[in-house]
């Protein structure tokens, strides 16, 4: 994650978004190849190696009719207040953002993205 410091400088100019837990990524993970519905399943930005620009995309999130089905798993299984810990800012998840691996080997490696979801590793930044 960001340091609080660079945080709140990020913030004066772009939306600081933290992406999706699912819990269960052996249930609701798959690499792209292995998914069939393209409906069903979005883009989920789940990190990687050092990947300038553009590229890491190997992941896919179940998705079922515009609504997560971890998301609705979570609200059938847990209280109110753990659905935003895994659950986190649902309303920017599909738009166009810059997304980061959380960790790197001496150099940020930004990546801009036109669809998909943030994984909880990483956070993306709405211009």
């Amino acid at each position: 994650t960001l340091s609080s410091d660079i945080n709140d400088s990020i913030k004066r100019y772009m939306i600081v978004t933290k992406g999706l837990k699912t819990g269960q990524d052996k249930r609701f993970v798959r690499f792209f190849w292995e998914c069939s519905e393209e409906r069903r399943w979005t883009i989920y930005h789940k990190g990687g190696g050092y990947c300038r620009w553009y590229g890491n995309e190997f992941w896919c999130v179940d998705w079922y009719t515009h609504r997560n089905r971890v998301a609705l798993r979570v609200a059938e299984t847990q209280p109110p207040e753990k659905f935003t810990l895994l659950v986190r800012d649902e309303r920017y998840y599909g738009q166009t953002d810059l997304v980061f691996s959380a960790m790197g080997r001496g150099s940020l490696g930004v990546r801009r993205v036109e669809r998909g979801i943030a994984s909880d590793a990483a956070q993306g930044l709405i211009p």
